[in-house]
């Protein structure tokens, strides 16, 4: 293990106080309970305080670091570069013609896609249709109970008029 120096630091604690107070502050407020407003109000005027004295903290910076902040280490972020000086062609051909496929395949879904929204367009305007046939055969079944009726009644007045001259 290496030796290592801890030091306590001051903005990071007051930074993690007043995080602190600002949620106990906002926990408050949602069960409302009193002084979540006064807790609120510490808690952020705390972090605004840290995050000003912050602004103006300076780091320390050595030559080496000059140089390494200029040269990048892509071998740390892609491990497969290291030693690798050959490029793998039958591997880059392969993955083209899967990435094609790939846009095949997305263009035919698309299409379906498209097809489908004019399927459902057309059923809408099939559906509209059928609610307008269906306003007026209503209104049609309407007037016709209306003559059955009419019928009914006028049969009626018939047999009376009928069962008076026996």
């Amino acid at each position: 293990m290496a030796n290592t120096n801890k030091v306590f630091d001051k903005l990071n604690f007051f930074y993690g106080a007043g995080a602190s107070v600002v949620i106990v502050g906002a926990m408050f407020k949602f069960l409302n309970l009193d002084y979540a407003n006064v807790l609120l109000a510490f808690g952020l005027t705390a972090e605004a305080l840290v995050f000003l004295v912050s602004a103006f903290e300076w780091k320390k910076v050595t030559k080496e670091d000059e140089e390494e902040e200029v040269k990048y280490r892509w071998e740390n972020v892609f491990p497969q570069l290291v030693g690798k000086k050959d490029i793998n062609h039958e591997a880059i051909q392969e993955l083209t013609k899967t990435v094609e496929g790939y846009q095949a395949n997305t263009k035919l879904i698309l299409e379906s896609l498209e097809q489908y929204k004019t399927a459902i367009t057309e059923l809408g305007n099939v559906t509209q249709k059928l609610s307008d046939k269906s306003e007026k055969v209503d209104s049609q079944f309407g007037e016709m109970v209306d003559r059955i009726e009419k019928m009914n009644a006028f049969y009626n007045d018939m047999l009376g008029a009928a069962g008076r001259n026996k």
